[in-house]
C-alpha cells in the first residue's frame, strides 16, 4: 500500500514565520514601492508589511515625486479616502512620519485637520503648507507625540510672536527651521520655552556668524546645525570654539527628511556622529 502526502496549501509558509516575516519586512523597508506586491503574496505577509507602507507618509506637489525620490507619494485625496472608508486603516497605529508639502489647494486646511485627527500618534512632522493660518496652530497642538519637527515657524505664527511654549512643541527634541536669519534672530528669545529642545537646524545662505552669536548662549541645545545649499571654503564660521557647531550642505531637504524617516540616516545623525568625533578628539575641532 503506498503512502500518500498530503501537500500543503500553496500559499502556506515553508520557513519559520518568525524568519519569514523579517525577511518579507527587511524586502518593504529596502524599497517601500515594492510592498503594495508583497501585500499580495498571502494575507500573513500583508498583515506584516502593511504598517510600514503607512509608516511614512509624503504628500508632495512635485510632480513625479515618487519616481525622483524613490519612494510611493500619496495624495490628499487618495488619503482622505482611506480615512473615510468605512473599514479604513488604522493609521493612528501605522502612520508615525508625515511630510506634508502641498500645492494651492483650497480646502488644504480642512484637509490637514482630518488627516491629523485620524494620525493622532505623529512623532516626526515636516509641514510646509502654502498657505498658512492661525488655525493651524490648534490643529498642530493636538499633537502630544510629535518629537521632530521641520516648519517655517514666523509664517505659521504671524501675525502673532513665534511661541516656543505652545503645546505641540513641548516635546520636540529636534527642530528644523525654513525661516531666513533675519527671521529667525527676531524670535530666539523665549527659545528657553521649549522644555526637551536638544537638536536645531536653520535653513540659511548668510548671516551664519551672527545667528550662532545669539544661539549661542542657550546650553540646553546639544547640536547646532547650519544646512546651506552650496558650502564653499569661504563658509562662515564663529570665532568662538563651539563644539556643538556643525554646518552641512544638503543639496534636497525632502530627500534628506524621507531617507531620515526611512533609515535613520540623516543630517541629524552626520552632525550628531561629527560633534561626538570632534569632542574625542579625532577631528579638527575648528572645522
Amino acid at each position: 500500500m503506498g503512502v500518500v502526502s498530503e501537500q500543503p496549501p500553496i500559499d502556506a509558509p515553508r520557513l519559520p514565520p518568525e524568519l519569514e516575516r523579517v525577511i518579507f519586512e527587511v524586502a518593504a523597508m529596502t524599497d517601500a514601492r515594492d510592498i503594495p506586491i508583497l501585500m499580495r503574496v498571502a494575507w500573513r505577509v500583508q498583515h506584516w508589511v502593511q504598517p510600514l507602507l503607512y509608516r511614512t507618509i509624503v504628500i508632495l506637489w512635485i510632480e513625479n515625486a515618487s519616481k525622483k525620490y524613490d519612494f510611493p507619494v500619496i495624495s490628499v485625496p487618495t488619503l482622505l479616502g482611506i480615512v473615510t472608508r468605512k473599514e479604513s486603516l488604522p493609521l493612528h497605529q501605522f502612520v508615525h512620519e508625515m511630510l506634508w508639502d502641498t500645492d494651492d489647494r483650497d480646502d488644504e486646511e480642512d484637509d490637514f485637520e482630518r488627516i491629523l485627527a485620524a494620525c493622532p500618534n505623529i512623532t516626526n512632522l515636516f509641514f510646509y503648507p502654502i498657505t498658512v493660518t492661525p488655525q493651524y496652530i490648534l490643529m498642530l497642538n493636538r499633537m502630544d507625540h510629535l518629537t521632530r519637527f521641520s516648519s517655517h515657524l514666523n509664517r505659521l505664527f504671524d501675525p502673532g510672536p513665534v511661541d516656543f511654549g505652545c503645546a505641540f512643541l513641548r516635546n520636540v527634541t529636534h527642530l528644523e527651521l525654513m525661516d531666513d536669519h533675519i527671521e529667525v534672530t527676531g524670535y530666539l528669545d523665549n527659545l528657553r520655552r521649549a522644555p526637551k529642545l536638544t537638536h536645531i537646524a536653520f535653513n540659511i545662505g548668510s548671516g551664519v556668524v551672527a545667528l550662532h552669536t545669539c544661539i549661542r548662549p542657550f546650553t540646553q541645545l546639544q547640536c547646532i546645525v547650519f544646512l546651506q545649499n552650496d558650502i564653499s571654503l569661504d563658509v562662515e564660521k564663529p570665532e568662538a570654539e563651539d563644539d556643538r557647531f556643525v554646518c552641512i550642505e544638503q543639496s534636497d531637504f525632502r530627500a534628506d527628511w524621507i531617507r531620515g524617516a526611512t533609515t535613520g540616516v540623516d543630517y541629524w545623525s552626520i552632525a550628531d556622529g561629527f560633534i561626538a568625533a570632534k569632542r574625542a578628539g579625532k577631528t579638527d575641532r575648528t572645522i
